[in-house]
């Protein structure tokens, strides 16, 4: 009978006979608001001085206290506070038995995962009591029930919120406001409302370079010469953003909106670099042989190919028209011939060239006013880089700086230092060689059809960008190209070398044409870059 009693020691007791309800309970208290403008209503003071009466009431022991400060309770993963209170309570000696909040809503409006959370904490020992919707026993069934219908009902009032709020924004979107997160160039004043920034000037030089047919790489490191450290997507992601140009687009509202903020860029130019960009940076053809493609449409709009043909030991390549509905077949020397006659039409003829001259030269004084700022930010970033490496060289010399730590931000430093010498060194060498710009220059415009003629495949290449940047439509049945559009300067050249004047002469006709009226009459878009 004495063992009896000895084991019964160890037997489990029914679950009714747990005492789930601790003597001496001890708790944590949470408090938030979402913004500092709910301050006004349910601030932070009166839930703390609320859940601290509640507490004293009951004679619960305060340990800690977490929150006190603006968390949306919309999603549980951005709340730092709250997160660090389910860390830290789980691992606390002595653990609490409780969180007190003011009401549910301040726990979480995530309605299913915060009853989830619920869960996990209660296999800790560890439950929710809501100041103004207390459950009499949180480990009962009923008690579960009621605490879980209040947790979902705050979710049900976060999406009827989220409802309301959703169709507030897309009525302020389609007239024009700008109700999220300013773009990067823009700041957020107030509901709605953006202005441009200093960063503006870094959009706009975005658009500018790629219009001159920089590559995404050489944007990216022309930023990184100026100490603006951007990703090649999110290059491309500025370059696509119709907002710049002054649109506003979004999934909540259908098609584009003019919006009321100050566009960066003009439309044209936004319109010009999209179309250059899928013009200039679309896959390239390797073929020498097949210079035109892709950048040759036909008349139904869609792109040329081409592909070669054996015939014995002969090979030979045509164009073809990949549009449906039809199909188009032309030898490769029939179109380069016509091409090639176009380019005799834009190629300077030699009695121009000495006026021609007098144009380049105001074109250069043009363009050395556009460089100055570029100059100035990159003698400033410069001098910005050396005085950094300075500092953790000095560091390092004073062993506050471990070695690793000094050599991976030593050779940041550098590589920046020298991207910035060499994009100083380009605006130093064009600035330095003004007669051999215009030599250079003269020599293409003068022998445009022959550079292409007998050009690599990148020189071709390079010439028919930038003579027709928007590319050429062939109409098979006429046998001809008909430009989409031409560089002004190669108008300018077509023109005069009917007329027998140029930039400024008067012609026979007694019209004039002045060169100050003709900014970038300019060779924009050619770099003395065609070695022929």
């Amino acid at each position: 009978m004495g063992k009896k009693r000895d084991l019964t020691s160890f037997a489990k007791k029914k679950i009714s006979d747990r005492d789930n309800k601790p003597k001496n309970v001890t708790c944590v208290i949470y408090t938030r608001v979402s913004s500092a403008q709910q301050q006004k209503g349910l601030s932070l003071e009166t839930q703390k001085e609320e859940t601290e009466k509640y507490c004293k009431k009951r004679k619960y022991s305060i340990i800690a206290y977490y929150g006190n400060t603006y968390e949306s309770a919309k999603s549980d993963d951005d709340r730092k506070e709250f997160s660090r209170m389910l860390d830290e309570i789980v691992v606390m000696n002595p653990k609490p038995n409780k969180i007190i909040v003011y009401s549910t809503d301040r726990f979480s409006r995530t309605g299913s995962n915060a009853i989830a959370e619920i869960d996990r904490l209660e296999k800790n020992q560890i439950v929710l009591e809501s100041v103004l919707e207390p459950v009499e026993d949180p480990y009962s069934s009923s008690g579960r029930y009621s605490q879980g219908m209040n947790l979902l009902r705050a979710r049900f009032d976060n999406d009827q919120r989220k409802e309301k709020c959703t169709g507030g924004i897309i009525a302020h979107a389609k007239l024009g406001y700008w109700m999220w997160r300013a773009p990067y160039g823009y700041e957020n004043i107030r509901d709605g409302i953006v202005r441009p920034t200093e960063e503006a000037e870094h959009v706009k030089s975005i658009f500018n370079w790629r219009k001159e047919g920089k590559s995404l790489t050489d944007i990216q490191r022309k930023l990184k010469a100026i100490g603006v450290t951007m990703s090649v997507q999110t290059i491309q992601k500025v370059l696509k953003n119709v907002f710049y140009c002054g649109y506003i687009s979004s999934s909540i509202i259908e098609g584009l909106v003019r919006g009321i903020h100050k566009a960066i860029i003009s439309e044209e130019l936004f319109l010009e670099v999209n179309n250059l960009k899928k013009r200039s940076f679309a896959e390239q053809d390797n073929d020498e042989h097949l210079p035109l493609k892709r950048f040759v449409s036909c008349k139904c709009g869609s792109h040329l190919t081409g592909y070669p043909r054996k015939k014995g030991k002969n090979t030979w390549y045509y164009y073809k028209d990949r549009g449906k509905g039809h199909s188009m077949n032309a030898r490769n020397l029939v179109l380069h011939d016509k091409f090639h006659e176009l380019l005799n039409k834009y190629t300077l003829k030699s009695e121009l060239i000495e006026k021609f001259k007098i144009a380049l030269i105001h074109i250069f004084n043009e363009m050395e006013k556009r460089n100055t700022d570029t100059k100035h930010s990159l003698q400033m970033q410069l001098a910005d880089t050396e005085k950094k490496i300075a500092l953790i060289s000095r560091r390092y010399a004073l062993g506050e700086l471990p070695k690793e730590v000094f050599d991976q931000v030593y050779n940041e430093f550098k590589e920046q230092k020298e991207i910035t010498l060499s994009e100083m060194e380009k605006i130093k060498e064009i600035s330095s060689n003004l007669s051999d710009f215009i030599e250079q220059s003269i020599n293409i415009c003068k022998n445009l059809s022959n550079l292409w003629e007998k050009g690599s495949l990148e020189v071709k290449q390079g010439i028919q960008k930038v003579v027709f940047p928007q590319g050429l439509i062939w109409d098979n049945d006429a046998q001809k190209f008909e430009p989409e559009s031409c560089n002004l300067i190669f108008q300018e050249i077509a023109k005069f070398n009917e007329i027998g004047a140029l930039f400024g002469v008067e012609n026979n006709k007694g019209n004039s044409h002045d060169v100050e009226s003709s900014p970038y009459i300019a060779l924009r878009g050619i770099e003395p870059r065609f070695d022929g």
